[in-house]
């Protein structure tokens, strides 16, 4: 008799002894869902108003909180969206709005949303914001010339910065295929063909980047006098292309002896 009455009044500890170990066992056995939250979605972004507005004089904390934040927590992830809300580019944009001289969140914001995070618009609009505080360093001008040539393939934004590289850099050779290119399309030939013959000096006939580059001066050459004799027909146009060989005359029409394309952009000749 003693064992029921014990049972009788421990019953509620033993029932729920019982329903935990059923419990655990079904547990035990079950397959968890896994769920991915992407950095897109986890993140927080403060709105830009608000942190200008209501910073309390501490501009250059909250910059330099966003920044290390942002730094440690990005992502690879591409964004294909066009609204401009990545969470890199949200954060890089308030930065600037806090601290518009932070020279690192244009140099290296720019280029991280361009090339890592796939992010054309919003990379677009941290270069031009870096290049209004920044218009005379080359390292943004460079990179923004790049972004704006290849993958916003904005030409005639990209047109604009490399006038500006080449005004305050004539020294500098990294940009200069980009820069006659966008000249020659812009109808500057003489000017393509003058910084190609530069850059000439550099580089000799007989090697593989010389020849390359003299196979473009006498593309570049090559338009400028046909023009002049077929188009233009003026006197004083050059009889002879850049191998010093004469152009080649048939009822009054002049071609040159050797194959030579118009040095540009294949995009930009396949649109015509």
């Amino acid at each position: 008799m003693k064992v029921p009455i014990y049972l009788v009044k421990y019953y509620s500890i033993v029932f729920a002894l019982l329903l935990f170990s059923f419990a655990y066992s079904i547990n035990s056995e079950l397959t968890r869902p896994y769920i991915i939250l992407s950095k897109q979605d986890a993140t927080w972004n403060l709105n830009d108003k608000m942190i200008t507005k209501f910073n309390l004089g501490f501009k250059r904390l909250e910059s330099s909180f966003l920044w290390i934040s942002t730094i440690l927590e990005s992502d690879i992830d591409h964004y294909k969206k066009k609204d401009s809300n990545s969470w890199m580019f949200r954060r890089f944009y308030s930065i600037s709005k806090l601290e518009p001289k932070f020279y690192e969140n244009y140099a290296f914001g720019g280029v991280y949303l361009s090339i890592i995070k796939d992010d054309i618009i919003g990379a677009s609009i941290i270069f031009n914001l870096g290049l209004e505080r920044f218009p005379y360093d080359y390292s943004i001008l460079r990179d923004a010339s790049y972004h704006f040539f290849y993958e916003a393939k904005d030409y005639d934004r990209a047109f604009q910065i490399t006038q500006s590289v080449k005004k305050m850099f004539p020294n500098k050779y990294a940009l200069i295929g980009m820069i006659s290119k966008l000249e020659a399309e812009n109808g500057n030939l003489e000017s393509a063909f003058a910084n190609l013959t530069k850059f000439q000096n550099n580089y000799k006939r007989g090697t593989l980047i010389g020849d390359k580059i003299f196979q473009n001066r006498y593309s570049l050459k090559a338009e400028i006098d046909l023009n002049c004799l077929n188009i233009l027909k003026q006197s004083n146009c050059s009889l002879l292309d850049l191998n010093g060989i004469p152009y080649i005359s048939n009822a009054h029409t002049f071609t040159a002896q050797s194959m030579w394309v118009p040095y540009r952009r294949k995009s930009f000749i396949n649109k015509k």
